[in-house]
């Protein structure tokens, strides 16, 4: 009877947690990316042509099972919301796992301690993904698997290999996640004082699982990468490029605090310090405490490792990435932040029951950090709904105008000039939250494959002349544009017409260069002959 009684304990206490992640995460975080319906970078193409592609970027895990979610279909189509709906249910049921194999006490603490991992700020663009959600918030449950389900022993190092093989196959940077949670599991076995040679074992035993399974993945899987993933994935290969690391560091850093205003900074970087500094103290007293019961020079080791392990899961945010020659900075690697708030708050739980303390202050500490995550979510959803408004009407009008001027002369390519900009709102909500300046993209702008992919939802037939062939004849029909008259002037952009190419100047960022003989009406360059 005692035993059922606890059992029932434990299922209603599985069940809150899941059901207090699940609403916390669809109501305050993915409710505004859906209530924008944004089609988010490779959406765009994907949505129109149904291409998998995921092969090509070395995800190949992700397009088999993107496949299976559209039933076998040969092209994919948007079925959203049900992919982001199933990403927000593996993080809920990841936050369950967390919850269970660290005891973190009651459900609304285990929530708010697990929420950070899909909240953060940085992970809002993987949410916004309409096709590939699942695969990213999928990877991040792989990663964790070798810490929340696996244990000690030949067989479990076997199949955390698997995992973070299969991690590596759904969406790479989530493999800094696993980095974070081996640091963690460092930290957590000083405070149950594991002995000395069981904690080495443990740290070579998961740092030998992340070689084996990375290089394991280059040898079979790097192959597959294409073009742009193998540009970006390229890893350093000489000493002398060793300066890159540090470079890279400071890159991927310098752009994490640069993503927010002065004043957020303030606000949270006095809880990020003391999510690190927390666990540093308490290393130190519990590696000094036990100095009787080893040698001195294993002590030695803990009291360095006390200090340099938080600084190393810090650096695991970006991971490998810090070894590559063009590491990509984008919103969606950055997985790890949201890792490295849930260690932190992860090893603060472990000191409170340590010292049986009451978790009302880490649970006041866990609120702010989840408020502060609704906020910026709330902001970034209306944001997104704006700039797809703004983006969308001048769209929409640069059709009907191309349409008007086909019916006239024979047009076949179209040139983009400058760049649209973001909308009122769009632009004020960037100056409060920088981060939205990458988090979202402009898609009316030269020179850019998402605005190509976004134009083809308005405009059929004709041929962007930034891009492949088209290129070469750029710089002329720029000339020519300089001394054309203005075919159809809006509030948003200007029409040219040079041969059988329509010149689509923006006014907010005008790209014309002209020179003065051509402003001052002096006679126009012959046509360009165009493919």
């Amino acid at each position: 009877m005692r035993r059922d009684a606890k059992y029932r304990r434990y299922v209603e206490s599985k069940h809150a947690v899941f059901a207090i992640l699940l609403l916390g995460y669809l109501l305050f975080i993915l409710y505004p990316i859906l209530r924008a319906d944004r089609y988010c970078n490779d959406d765009l193409i994907r949505s129109l042509l149904g291409n998998y592609g995921w092969n090509n970027n070395g995800r190949h895990l992700a397009n088999l099972l993107m496949r299976v979610l559209q039933f076998g279909s040969q092209r994919a189509v948007d079925i959203s919301p049900l992919p982001q709906l199933i990403a927000i249910a593996i993080l809920a049921w990841t936050g369950v796992l967390i919850a269970r194999r660290y005891a973190l006490g009651p459900p609304l603490l285990a929530a708010l301690v697990t929420f950070p991992l899909g909240a953060q700020p940085f992970y809002l663009e993987n949410l916004s993904y309409k096709f590939d959600a699942p695969c990213m918030a999928l990877a991040m449950l792989f990663a964790l698997l070798p810490f929340l389900v696996l244990r000690q022993g030949r067989k479990a190092w076997i199949l955390s290999v698997l995992a973070l093989l299969a991690c590596l196959n759904l969406y790479q940077p989530a493999i800094n996640v696993f980095l974070i949670f081996a640091i963690l599991e460092i930290f957590l076995g000083q405070v149950v004082r594991v002995e000395f040679k069981a904690q080495t074992v443990r740290l070579s035993s998961r740092v030998s699982q992340a070689v084996i399974a990375s290089v394991t993945y280059q040898l079979l899987f790097g192959p597959s990468l294409k073009d742009w993933m193998r540009e970006h994935g390229t890893l350093i290969h000489s000493a002398s490029q060793l300066d890159r690391v540090l470079a890279n560091a400071g890159d991927f850093w310098g752009y994490a605090v640069g993503a927010f205003d002065l004043r957020w900074i303030e606000l949270f970087s006095p809880l990020a310090i003391l999510a690190i500094v927390v666990p540093v103290f308490a290393s130190l007293a519990l590696a000094w405490s036990g100095r009787t019961e080893r040698a001195g020079w294993q002590t030695g080791v803990l009291l360095v490792g006390a200090v340099l392990l938080p600084c190393v899961a810090v650096f695991c945010v970006a991971g490998p990435m810090l070894l590559l020659e063009q590491p990509i900075l984008m919103p969606r690697v950055m997985v790890g932040v949201g890792a490295l708030l849930c260690a932190g708050l992860i090893a603060a739980h472990a000191v409170v029951e340590q010292k049986r303390l009451s978790h009302r202050p880490l649970c006041v500490i866990a609120g702010i950090w989840a408020l502060g995550f609704a906020v910026i979510a709330g902001a970034y959803g209306n944001a997104a709904a704006a700039q797809k408004g703004y983006e969308s009407r001048i769209a929409a009008n640069l059709a009907d105008d191309v349409a008007s001027m086909q019916a006239t002369r024979l047009v076949r390519n179209y040139l983009l000039v400058g760049s649209a900009g973001f909308a009122p709102v769009t632009e004020h909500a960037a100056k409060q939250f920088p981060l939205f300046s990458t988090l979202i993209s402009s898609y009316l702008k030269a020179d850019d494959f998402n605005s190509r992919n976004f134009l083809l939802h308005y405009i059929s037939g004709l041929k962007d002349m930034s891009g492949g062939i088209g290129k070469k004849h750029e710089k002329e029909i720029l000339a020519q544009a300089c001394g054309a008259s203005p075919r159809i002037v809006r509030a948003g952009y200007t029409l040219r017409l040079v041969s059988d190419t329509v010149v689509v100047d923006f006014l907010q960022s005008p790209g014309l260069a002209c020179d003065a003989p051509s402003q001052s009406g002096s006679a126009p360059v012959p046509d360009v002959k165009t493919p």
